[in-house]
């Protein structure tokens, strides 16, 4: 594969996240055609409401995301204990 997500679905929700493209088509709108794919088939399916999870500092995926119409709602704080990997 070149391009992956991961869709959760329940009660008329998905919640997408895991979205990862190699390296070497980066910048080549598969992001963008998958994430309109998903949504085409989510929508397809029932669901008309789609959240995702992103980490804030990945500013190619935040662009991509607020260019489809999404918008922040909310932040998670996350600590790792010392020592962890």
């Amino acid at each position: 594969p070149v391009a992956v997500l991961r869709a959760g679905i329940h009660d008329g929700w998905a919640v997408i996240s895991r979205l990862f493209v190699k390296p070497e088509y980066r910048g080549l709108k598969f992001s963008q055609e998958l994430m309109l794919s998903v949504f085409n088939d989510l929508y397809s399916s029932g669901i008309t409401k789609v959240a995702l999870q992103v980490d804030i500092s990945n500013g190619p995926a935040m662009a991509l995301y607020k260019g489809l119409g999404f918008r922040k709602h909310h932040e998670y704080s996350y600590v790792v204990p010392s020592g962890a990997s």
